[in-house]
């Protein structure tokens, strides 16, 4: 270890005196040396300690500015500093070097938790520009497979007795059949009684700006892998913010990422877009400043400027800022807009959607509430992909004319209207999402019969 690794490691060891952890590394080592010692009475080598301390990267960098680079640009690096200065720590502080020597790392499981502040998620230039480097991705969850087991690490030794390779020796992930020993290149033995398996869910992030291609599928998804206590209460449909680094073992074609930390975040006015306000919008107000009615409906009016004259189709853009008024709410307002021009009332529609904290147009090729399936011929595990309704959670879901609609589409986006749910059916039990986007749709032709059942 060079001069800079033990400086690294040194401010390291500050920052997890300064948060605490290092009193609880001290509790929860104490036990866990315990545990170990009735082990090996046993003849076992017994189950790696898990030591998960979480990183807060804004604290870091005002502690250690070249700590904070090894964590962002070289998450591997760091974790791999935190399992040593654990072990460490264990065998020299704890009394553990009876027990452990220097090369017994894998006995540690140190998973990397790292944090920002809220206020500096946006701050912080995390790009996807090194195979290494830290990365964070905000999208909405747009699909998850059902929770499996993986193996962390595994206990094997070599099946010559009279071989130093004999001893009991925890090493990194799963064993694999023909492994050969290092002394003597005798193909060795796992103890599977000796596995460490922790728990992982497979995901699938879109991007807020792609939603509205994500039906046509031009758009590029993000693979992520959640493990341990981050797998836990992924729901699809919300927005998540994720610092991410390369996965050991890629699952795709393309580059999957593993999951350092995770905020789910919520609709607050922070993100709410923002507009200028024309001309007549201004000396509308000023001159009936007292009138909220008044500045409501000049408001109304900005919708769908550029195409519109200024007083046109005045009860469409009305019932437009209303329904979007209503977003966050328990029951979000729809829309159904009646009229001879589709286009134009697809224009101003998509137009003003763009306002809202989502805006996605659904598509024939897409589910409406969403769907399950199996996973890659997995008989246990299933893939839970959101529909139109979820994704456009907290915004609008633009579904178009509606006599294109198949019947069956009709009577589910109806039904989840409704009911103020979206339903996911899963091989056990289905999938309830609260309705909370606003579905906005057209029709142009004014049959009454067949206006009935869709106004009732």
């Amino acid at each position: 270890m060079d001069s800079n690794e033990i400086s690294v490691q040194g401010d390291l060891l500050k920052y997890l005196e300064s948060e605490g952890y290092l009193q609880d590394l001290a509790t929860t080592g104490a036990k866990y040396l315990q545990a170990i010692l009735e082990m090996r009475s046993k003849g076992l080598l017994g189950p790696a300690l898990c030591f998960r301390p979480e990183i807060n990267l804004t604290k870091l960098k005002t502690m250690s500015v070249p700590l904070w680079r090894m964590c962002v640009e070289q998450p591997a690096l760091a974790e791999r500093l935190l399992q040593q200065l654990t072990m460490y720590i264990l065998a020299e502080f704890l009394g553990g070097r009876q027990l452990f020597s220097e090369f017994d790392c894998e006995q540690i499981f140190t998973p990397l938790r790292l944090s920002l502040e809220a206020d500096d998620l946006e701050k912080e230039s995390l790009q996807k520009n090194s195979k290494q480097q830290l990365v964070l991705i905000k999208g909405v969850l747009s699909s998850y497979v059902s929770p499996s087991k993986y193996v962390r690490s595994c206990v094997t030794r070599c099946r010559n007795g009279e071989c130093p390779g004999a001893q009991l020796k925890r090493r990194p992930g799963s064993w694999f059949k023909g492994r050969l020993c290092f002394y003597c290149k005798t193909e060795e033995l796992e103890m599977p009684e000796e596995r460490d398996v922790g728990e992982e869910v497979l995901v699938t992030i879109l991007p807020l700006q792609g939603l509205d291609t994500a039906v046509g599928g031009k758009t590029s998804a993000i693979q992520i892998i959640f493990k341990d206590d981050l797998s836990a209460g992924l729901t699809i449909g919300s927005t998540i913010q994720v610092l991410c680094r390369p996965a050991m073992l890629q699952r795709a074609p393309n580059l999957t990422l593993e999951a350092c930390s995770r905020v789910t975040t919520e609709l607050s006015l922070s993100q709410t877009k923002m507009i200028p306000l024309t001309f007549h919008v201004e000396e509308f107000y000023s001159r009936y400043e007292n009138s909220p009615w008044a500045t409501v409906a000049a408001l109304a009016m900005h919708f769908g400027r550029d195409m519109l004259p200024y007083g046109c189709l005045f009860n469409v853009r009305m019932n437009m800022i209303l329904s979007l008024a209503s977003q966050g709410s328990i029951r979000p307002l729809p829309l159904l807009v009646l009229g001879q021009e589709n286009v134009l009332a697809s224009r101003i529609m998509e137009s003003a959607a763009k306002l809202s904290y989502r805006s996605l147009i659904h598509g024939c090729q897409n589910t409406i509430s969403g769907v399950a399936r199996k996973w890659e011929d997995n008989r246990e595990n299933h893939c839970v992909e959101a529909g139109s309704l979820v994704l456009a959670s907290e915004g609008v879901c633009l579904v178009g004319d509606w006599t294109g609609l198949k019947n069956e589409a009709k009577t589910e986006f109806k039904s989840a209207i409704e009911k103020g749910f979206a339903t996911v059916k899963l091989p056990n039990k289905p999938l309830e999402f609260p309705m909370k986007a606003s579905v906005w749709t057209h029709c142009s032709q004014l049959d009454k019969k067949m206006l009935k059942p869709v106004i009732e």
